[in-house]
């Protein structure tokens, strides 16, 4: 960090919207340092919350863009903290709904982890990008699948995640992932919508192998009333 910044950053992290607006104008090529465990001045005001502080910042010039840790960006970080009134000021100027942080994860695989479907709803009234892959060939569909949020499941599904069936770099589907994890429910709705209960994953297994590996009793109920090969 440069030390002609601390001034800045030490008031971005109080939430001292009045001292930011003195130091950014007396010294405005201090607006987008990096530097310090959150990486930029705006970064550091999104991250804790500071809505004022954030809006003051992007007035004067602030990269509405910049990366801080892990290639994250403002929008990233204000959707991760849910923050909706960050995130539209974000959007409203143009913030790329769809930019990748260091493991390609968009700003809605961030939220589809966590489960946070407001902030989600935001992101898709600026067509947010249902169907992207992270490094690993994730959508936020895998991830909602893995964590068990079906909420979120059925929101990516009604905007139009195409890839129910698509597998990620180690073969799994997202009907395998929920099944590896004993998502129930999860799995009983990506099965309604049109998952399919033969396809093959790690090691070749089908869903019911999974499932019988686990001994999830819940599961290997209905998954051959729906169609699943026992025999495969």
């Amino acid at each position: 960090m440069q030390p002609g910044a601390v001034p800045l950053f030490y008031a971005v992290l109080t939430g001292s919207c009045g001292l930011v607006e003195y130091l950014v104008r007396r010294d405005p090529q201090h607006i987008n340092s990096k530097g310090g465990p959150y990486g930029a001045p705006l970064l550091a005001a999104v991250f804790n919350d500071h809505a004022e502080v954030s809006f003051s910042l992007l007035d004067h010039g602030a990269d509405l863009n910049i990366r801080g840790r892990w290639g994250q960006t403002p929008l990233h970080r204000a959707s991760i903290r849910a923050h909706l009134q960050i995130m539209r000021r974000l959007l409203d100027l143009g913030a790329d709904v769809d930019a990748v942080d260091a493991y390609q994860h968009t700003p809605l695989h961030r939220l589809a982890h966590y489960g946070y479907l407001d902030p989600a709803r935001e992101l898709l009234k600026y067509n947010a990008d249902v169907n992207a892959k992270d490094d690993q060939g994730r959508t936020p569909l895998n991830l909602a699948s893995e964590r068990g949020h079906t909420s979120f499941i059925r929101l990516l599904l009604e905007h139009g995640a195409k890839h129910l069936n698509a597998r990620d770099l180690f073969y799994r589907s997202p009907l395998h992932t929920a099944l590896e994890e004993g998502r129930i429910e999860a799995s009983w709705l990506l099965f309604k919508f049109g998952a399919d209960v033969n396809i093959r994953g790690t090691l070749g297994w089908t869903p019911l192998q999974i499932s019988s590996q686990d001994g999830r009793l819940g599961i290997m109920q209905w998954l051959p009333e729906s169609g699943a090969d026992a025999s495969a």
